[in-house]
C-alpha cells in the first residue's frame, strides 16, 4: 500500500525475505518496520535503488540458493509438523501442480484474460493463490465443538479433563498441544475451586478449527467492571480488596498470566466470567 501511494508499485513479492528471515533468525517486528523504512527511502531515490542493479548475476544467484534453501526446509517443516489430513493433501497437491503448469504450458496462461494474468503470469503467485482459495474452501463445515460441565464438590474436574483429552484424541490434534491445554485446563478449574467462597462450577467447551484449539472455562463469579470500586490503599499505600471474590478474580488474572498459552482473555457478561486459553496447532 505504501509503495502504491508513492508511486512505486512493488513487481515482487520478495519470497526469499522468509529465507533471510530462517536463515538469520531475525523474526523481531522491530526490525521488519526498519527494513520496509529502508525500502521506502530507496523507493523515493532511485539512483540509490539502481545500485542493487549492478550486482553480478552469479552473486545473487548464489545468494538466492542459499535462501530458497531455507525457504524451502522452512516450508516443508510446516507441512509436516502436524497431521496430514485428506484435504491438506488436496491443498498440497493442486497448489503445486498449478505453480509446476504455468512453466509447462506458458501459451495457457498468456492466452487468459488480462484481469487473471497478474496472478498467473507467476508460479508463486499462482500457487500461493490457489493454496489459500482450497485452504479456505475445504475449512468449511470443519469446524468442531464440545461441551461438558464441571463441579468440584463431586471431583467432576478429573472427569472433565478426561473428556477434554479423549475429545481432542478424537479430533486429532497434535498431542503435545492436547496435553498441554488438557493440563492448563486443570489448573485453571482447581484454582477457581480453591480460591472462591462458594461452589463455583461451571462449564468447559472446546473448539478446534485446525488451525488453532481455544478452550473457554465458564463459571459464576463476580462482575469485573464493580472491582475497580472495591478497592482501596491503606496506610502504606498497598491496595486492599473488600471482597473474596474480588481478590479471586485479581488473583485468577495473575495466576493466568503463569500460563504458557499462546493467547489468554479473561471477560466478564454479567455474573459469569470467561477464560478463554487458545493454542496455535
Amino acid at each position: 500500500v505504501i509503495g502504491a501511494s508513492l508511486g512505486a508499485t512493488g513487481m515482487s513479492i520478495g519470497p526469499s525475505l522468509v529465507g533471510v528471515s530462517l536463515a538469520t533468525g531475525a523474526t523481531s517486528r522491530a526490525i521488519a518496520f526498519a527494513a520496509s523504512a529502508g525500502l521506502v527511502v530507496l523507493a523515493l531515490s532511485p539512483r540509490l535503488a539502481g545500485l542493487f542493479l549492478v550486482v553480478p548475476h552469479g552473486v545473487a544467484g548464489s545468494l538466492l540458493v542459499f535462501t530458497a534453501s531455507f525457504m524451502i526446509a522452512g516450508g516443508m517443516e510446516i507441512m509436516l509438523s502436524r497431521p496430514t489430513d485428506s484435504r491438506a493433501v488436496y491443498v498440497i497437491g493442486v497448489s503445486t501442480l498449478l505453480a509446476l503448469s504455468q512453466n509447462l504450458f506458458p501459451a495457457y496462461f498468456r492466452g487468459l484474460p488480462p484481469v487473471l494474468q497478474s496472478v498467473t503470469n507467476s508460479p508463486l503467485a499462482l500457487g500461493l493463490t490457489a493454496a489459500i482459495i482450497l485452504t479456505l474452501l475445504f475449512r468449511l463445515g470443519t469446524r468442531q465443538y464440545a461441551r461438558t460441565t464441571w463441579r468440584p464438590a463431586d471431583g467432576s474436574i478429573a472427569a472433565a479433563v478426561a473428556t477434554q483429552r479423549a475429545t481432542t484424541r478424537l479430533w486429532k490434534v497434535p498431542e503435545n498441544v492436547a496435553d498441554l491445554s488438557a493440563e492448563h485446563a486443570r489448573e485453571v478449574m482447581e484454582y477457581i475451586a480453591e480460591h472462591h467462597s462458594h461452589d463455583p462450577g461451571g462449564v468447559l467447551e472446546l473448539t478446534y478449527t485446525g488451525v488453532e484449539l481455544r478452550v473457554e472455562i465458564g463459571y459464576t463469579g463476580s462482575p469485573t467492571g464493580h472491582l475497580p470500586a472495591s478497592a482501596r490503599a491503606d496506610a502504606d499505600g498497598a491496595v486492599e480488596l473488600e471482597t473474596e471474590e474480588a481478590a479471586a478474580y485479581v488473583g485468577l488474572r495473575a495466576f493466568l498470566r503463569g500460563l504458557a498459552a499462546d493467547q489468554v482473555q479473561v471477560k466478564q457478561r454479567g455474573d459469569r466470567v470467561l477464560v478463554r486459553l487458545t493454542y496455535a496447532t
